[in-house]
């Protein structure tokens, strides 16, 4: 069961490669795939453009509670209600060590994204630091993953906020349609710890 997941996440990693590699190459920032794994969502690809001050928060294997950051953030708003309450329900430990972040916070960024079409995290994690991502999805409309663009703050402003929010959501949906991406099965990644 471990090495298929391990296939599906390599399978995701593979098709995701070159989003990321478009994404830097527009916006020269960062582009981050974050997959769901239970509760949670690790970063399992980074892909850094040529811009000389690079957020470093988020490293591949990097791991953040469902709601915590764009990435897990964008992941959590494309489910359900009842999924959600119970998902923050289980991570309530989880948040403490995110002294920015409670669920009344978490739950009026979910409005937020679903309202927008995609994830938006100004400095609540790293100070200066901005990200937006938007999520991937199985045939079923069950985020699976998300693709994230993050910079420092100065530089995602305006137009290149625009641009950054419209490249991470045209990439997620020709992901969530990609014969690629849906070889990776719902949820099934295993927890791990």
């Amino acid at each position: 069961m471990i090495g298929n997941a391990a296939n599906r996440q390599f399978d995701l990693v593979h098709a995701v490669q070159p989003e990321l590699k478009a994404i830097v190459d527009v916006t020269l920032d960062v582009a981050l795939l974050m997959v769901r794994v239970g509760q949670g969502a690790v970063c399992m690809a980074r892909e850094e453009g040529s811009y000389p001050l690079k957020p470093s928060s988020l490293q591949v294997g990097s791991r953040r509670p469902l709601g915590v950051g764009a990435g897990s953030l964008a992941i959590l708003a494309a489910m359900d209600d009842d999924a959600i309450d119970s998902i923050l329900t289980q991570n309530e430990d989880a948040l403490q060590g995110y002294p920015s972040y409670s669920i009344e916070k978490i739950l009026e960024m979910v409005t937020d994204a679903r309202r927008s079409g995609f994830a938006y995290v100004d400095g609540l994690i790293i100070p200066e630091m901005i990200a937006v991502a938007a999520p991937i999805l199985d045939p079923k409309g069950s985020p699976i993953a998300s693709i994230t663009c993050s910079a420092i703050n100065s530089r995602l402003r305006g137009a290149r906020l625009d641009d950054a929010c419209r490249m991470v959501v045209d990439s997620a949906a020709r992901l969530s349609a990609s014969p690629l991406t849906l070889k990776t099965a719902p949820n099934s990644f295993p927890e791990t710890t």
